[in-house]
């Protein structure tokens, strides 16, 4: 299911594919044509604020708060 507070979304440059930030920690990727999620990962203590693709979309960086990137 999707997690409520959303705080940053990001669309994939290539792929209908798009990446959803929660407040909760919760990064989830999901499929934009047939509405699913396809992957879920929840992050450490740090709160993310920021998404955004690569722009040959091989990678999704996520900015935290405190200035780290992963």
């Amino acid at each position: 299911p999707m997690m409520g507070d959303v705080v940053c979304v990001a669309t994939h440059p290539t792929r209908a594919e798009f990446a959803v930030l929660g407040r909760s920690g919760t990064v989830q990727r999901w499929d934009a044509i047939r509405h699913i999620p396809l992957a879920s990962r929840t992050l450490s203590k740090a709160q993310g604020t920021q998404l955004i693709y690569a722009r040959d979309g091989s990678f999704l960086a996520i900015g935290f708060e405190t200035g780290c990137l992963h």
